[in-house]
């Protein structure tokens, strides 16, 4: 499953690529080939495990972010790449997952997974001399040698981040008929819904403040259109009181806090869902003709710079469009959407 939930993120990133999407995630980098300068690389791998705050990192190769392209990646270069990487680090060396992805006919890119549970990481200077070694650090899209604070805030533990898996979830595009006979003629009104199971894969307590929270709905074409969403956690009806009301029961796994956050003390299974009301026509026509819907989600954590980031895709239902009513009044499905978890 570990593979899997591997290969399904590597492919959700691909297509945000090929749709010119910016990949905004702080522990992915993407290179179009692989890096042949090898001092540097080691160095900017070893400042990326080092700022990433015990979270594993991913590289993908083969991915062209700047021209929205999938660049053919020879796994074979691995073999010989990833030694000459490690010689440069003093000591360990961050763990590596390597993983080939295909993602059509004769194209693939290579996912490599570092786990960063031994930061930090020390490589030895290029020239040598006085200074041998340094601890690297990733700042944006560049790399230092880090400061005390940041060398302190990688050796302090924080809340491991949960992970969020997709189980099942559609969308629904709907449109309310109106009677056009009648005077003066009403107007029709769109609307979306969805509802979505995710799975919550957690470690420590961890809360999430709901008024930090960011849910987009995106595709080519139109702007990202915010959700306000509600969610549930899980939770049973326990004995009766002596009084004869039913007693609930917090199983303790996920709290859903109204209007403040969601408190995640173990794993659990969580409902997603939004009723998106007064869609403009001009949008519900692109939403309606569109193959695919990528759901982007970030859950920033309490009292932690981290934070939950996940995508999802919908693809389009082929049939899935309702036709008109004898009466022409009522709501009508214009095209609905389902989640294919696991790629």
């Amino acid at each position: 499953m570990e593979m899997q939930r591997l290969e399904a993120r590597v492919i959700g990133i691909a297509e945000s690529v090929r749709a010119g999407r910016k990949v905004e995630d702080d522990r992915v980098e993407l290179k179009s080939v692989w890096p042949t300068d090898i001092y540097k690389t080691a160095r900017q791998i070893a400042g990326h495990c080092n700022a990433s705050r015990g979270e594993p990192i991913l590289w993908i190769i083969g991915l062209d972010e700047g021209n929205n392209e999938v660049v053919a990646s020879d796994d074979a270069e691995l073999a010989n790449w990833w030694p000459q990487i490690k010689r440069w680090f003093d000591g360990e060396a961050p763990e590596l997952t390597a993983l080939s992805v295909p993602l059509g006919v004769g194209q693939q890119v290579m996912a490599l997974r570092f786990d960063t549970m031994r930061a930090p990481y020390v490589v030895s200077t290029e020239k040598g001399g006085r200074v041998e070694r340094e601890v690297p650090w990733r700042v944006g899209n560049s790399t230092r040698t880090a400061h005390r604070h940041e060398l302190l805030a990688s050796l302090v533990a924080e809340a491991t981040v949960p992970e969020f898996e997709l189980v099942s979830g559609r969308i629904v595009l709907e449109v309310q008929e109106v009677d056009d006979r009648v005077s003066p003629p009403q107007e029709r009104e769109h609307k979306m819904r969805m509802e979505a199971v995710a799975f919550v894969s957690a470690v420590d307590d961890v809360f999430l403040p709901q008024h930090r929270q960011s849910w987009r709905l995106s595709l080519p074409g139109i702007e990202d259109i915010p959700l306000w969403v509600q969610v549930k956690g899980s939770y049973r009806i326990g004995r009766y009181t002596r009084s004869g009301l039913p007693e609930h029961e917090q199983i303790g796994n996920i709290e859903v806090h109204d209007h403040s956050g969601m408190a995640i003390h173990s794993s659990g299974e969580i409902t997603i869902r939004f009723n998106q009301m007064h869609i403009d026509e001009a949008t519900a026509r692109v939403l309606r003709n569109a193959p695919a819907l990528t759901l982007t989600v970030t859950l920033p954590i309490d009292r932690s710079a981290r934070s939950i980031a996940f995508t999802a895709e919908f693809f389009h239902i082929a049939g899935s469009e309702q036709g008109l009513t004898d009466d022409r009044v009522g709501p009508r499905i214009l095209a609905e959407f389902e989640a294919r978890p696991n790629g």
